[in-house]
């Protein structure tokens, strides 16, 4: 693994933590507001349910791939990437509103926000030493955990039948991936043998 100096892995620490705190937001804001579009358009609380179920098989698709796809492109294109997935299925929902067309752009949306937190958490784990592990994985994780309260709290001011909701949303993820940017020449390299373990496989 690539060897980082210790302001080095500050600043890449740093630009995860913030990148974190705005991607939880609009992570946690699309589950009340997609859930409340659906129950607008008169489905039953059951098929909400279901539709919702399909974010959960993206989730599990990268789960099983992730032990390929980060090593292969390195945790900040894994991240950018995520990003990337998860700006096209906010595009994409208030387009195309359907029950039907929303399983697919959910599945992609669990993908993509599967994605880069699997590869936020494992970056931030390779890069702290242990002796601060705690320190930096507390902040990490309550930084994270703040934002997953905002989003519902910003989901009650918005209409879920308007875009306004996942403009919100876009805008979100694109300042996520400037906070994310002062760490792009800071990614670390996994050894063949540091891979499973790392993904805690």
């Amino acid at each position: 693994m690539t060897e980082l100096s210790h302001a080095q892995k500050i600043k890449c620490m740093i630009a995860l933590i913030s990148a974190l705190a705005v991607v939880s937001i609009t992570s946690s804001l699309n589950w009340p507001i997609l859930a409340e579009a659906l129950r607008n358009q008169g489905y039953s609380e059951s098929l909400i349910g279901i539709n919702a179920a399909a974010q959960f098989g993206g989730i599990i698709i990268v789960a099983l791939a992730a032990p390929r796809i980060i090593p292969a492109l390195g945790f900040f294109k894994a991240i950018l990437l995520g990003f990337a997935i998860v700006a096209l299925a906010l595009v994409a929902l208030p387009v195309f509103r359907g029950f039907e067309t929303w399983l697919v752009i959910r599945f992609l949306l669990g993908v993509g926000n599967s994605l880069l937190f699997t590869a936020g958490d494992t970056w931030v784990n390779q890069i702290v030493d242990d002796r601060v592990r705690g320190r930096w994985m507390g902040i990490y994780v309550t930084v994270g955990m703040a934002g997953w309260a905002v989003g519902p709290i910003l989901g009650a001011y918005l209409d879920p039948d308007t875009v306004w909701p996942f403009i919100s949303g876009l805008v979100a993820v694109a300042i996520a991936a400037c906070f994310l940017m002062p760490a792009r020449k800071l990614d670390v390299r996994l050894s063949a043998s540091e891979r499973g373990l790392a993904l805690g496989l």
